[in-house]
């Protein structure tokens, strides 16, 4: 299946989680790169967690949405230094974030104000750098 193979757990480790050390920055890389593969592949978390594909047994994309979430909850646990309700708010806004700038990327909305998909990924993660902030200064008080 096309789908499974562009969704590879190994695909995302490559270009956005397992270059960087740090992991705000690791979760600025996904959201830039989500958005990018979206706009290529035309599917994204929406697919991998797909309600109607739930019972189809699909090892593949399983594994592939159980390997990304697993990496970036890592992530996330690390920047709010263990708090499992920062760090899914945290992985909800990124995504949420970074599928709606895919979104209105391929719907079109947005042509005329970010035309490229580079710029549309750099909004993505400037978004995603300022979420990481605050979720990095409420665990790291001054």
């Amino acid at each position: 299946m096309i789908v499974t193979r562009s969704l590879s757990p190994a695909s995302w480790r490559k270009h956005a989680l397992a270059e960087t050390s740090a992991p705000g920055d690791a979760l600025v890389a996904m959201a830039a790169v989500y958005v990018k593969f979206v706009s290529k592949q035309r599917v994204g978390f929406d697919l991998v967690f797909a309600r109607e594909l739930g019972g189809l047994k699909e090892p593949t994309l399983a594994e592939a949405g159980r390997t990304v979430m697993d990496t970036l909850l890592r992530r996330a646990l690390e920047l709010s230094r263990g708090d499992a309700n920062a760090a899914l708010k945290l992985l909800e806004r990124i995504i949420a974030s970074a599928h709606g700038y895919a979104t209105l990327h391929l719907s079109g909305f947005m042509k005329q104000r970010i035309p490229d998909v580079e710029e549309m990924a750099a909004a993505a993660a400037a978004l995603t750098r300022i979420l990481v902030a605050e979720v990095s200064h409420q665990a790291h008080p001054a």
